[in-house]
């Protein structure tokens, strides 16, 4: 393109002016639905042509935000428009206690798919474990459980999570605390859980854990296992799973309400029955067992992460914890 230099200056500016309009002017395109375009100087109609540089955001109209507080720190935001639900973030983790739900300020239980009216923040609830062994090369319950007396030298292996105790067939640790072994499901759920490895198929019924005064009783309840079967069993009344599977390790939840027995395995319901348990007035409970009432001290099996809640922590099918409470 060139210009006749003769040709009168303003109409060359004319016709400039003219070009850099073509190249610079867009078609007009309206906003997206639901929101608001917000300049320097307040709303902005971007379906009009700028007359001057500006800075433009989007900002969602009617929109709600849900703050996730874990322990007083942000642990997950999330918004939403007016009238449409969130879903519920990945549980958090605590250090010898349990998830259990999301409250609002005015401590509210919290459902999901959860429709917000309005910017909420929410805390998430922690209950402590009643009973916990990590099996860290030792034996030692994390909430104040006393290890009274240890039958054999307990031997530890790889675990799920760090080190994992492993049945040999000779060692059985009693514990004895108040509060830890005492639960009548029927007005007080609780969930008793831990990681198996059975590296064996035996036929013999042997003791997991034992709710008992000196030693495991079918009387009190037995948790045991079979191989890679595993069950609860007191006077009569049982719920088991025939096969959890072997050489590899398994995720164990046995939930207790007064409404029945669950068995879930890695996170999946597996049994379930009527049966309300009550572990009777003990105070006394026995890990892997003694022999007593014909079952065998755990041989073949290796347990980690082994843990009693005060509540029905499992109702539905779940994913199983990923790191040690």
């Amino acid at each position: 393109m060139s210009y006749d230099l003769d040709y009168p200056q303003s109409r060359i500016e004319k016709i400039a002016i003219d070009i850099l309009e073509e190249i610079q002017k867009p078609e007009p395109t309206p906003p997206p639905t639901g929101t608001i375009n917000i300049s320097e100087n307040g709303e902005y109609d971007v379906t009009e042509y700028a007359t001057a540089n500006v800075n433009v955001a989007g900002s969602m109209a009617g929109g709600y935000t849900v703050t996730f507080m874990v322990n007083s720190e942000t642990y997950y935001i999330a918004s939403c428009q007016q009238g449409e639900s969130i879903t519920e973030p990945p549980p958090p983790q605590s250090t010898s206690s349990a998830f259990k739900e999301w409250k609002d300020k005015n401590d509210n239980v919290i459902t999901f798919p959860y429709v917000p009216s309005a910017d909420t923040e929410l805390t998430a609830i922690f209950v402590p474990a009643s009973f916990l062994v990590h099996f860290d090369n030792s034996v030692q319950d994390e909430t104040g459980a006393t290890a009274t007396n240890v039958q054999g030298t307990p031997t530890y292996a790889i675990g799920k999570f760090g080190q994992a105790i492993v049945g040999d067939g000779n060692t059985t640790i009693k514990y004895q605390s108040d509060m830890a072994f005492k639960y009548d499901a029927a007005t007080s759920p609780f969930t008793l859980e831990f990681w198996f490895y059975c590296s064996t198929n035996n036929d013999y019924n042997r003791s997991i854990f034992g709710f008992a005064d000196s030693t495991p009783s079918n009387d009190n309840g037995l948790i045991y296992a079979n191989g890679n079967k595993v069950g609860l069993y007191k006077g009569g009344q049982k719920i088991y799973v025939n096969s959890v599977g072997t050489n590899d390790w398994h995720h164990i939840a046995f939930v207790f309400t007064s409404t029945g027995s669950k068995i879930f395995v890695d996170g999946e319901l597996k049994a379930s029955n009527s049966f309300v348990y009550n572990t009777g007035t003990s105070n006394i409970a026995s890990l892997m067992g003694n022999g007593n009432s014909g079952l065998e001290m755990l041989n073949g099996v290796s347990l980690d992460e082994f843990a009693i809640f005060p509540y029905e922590k499992y109702t539905d099918n779940f994913t199983p914890p990923t790191q040690p409470y």
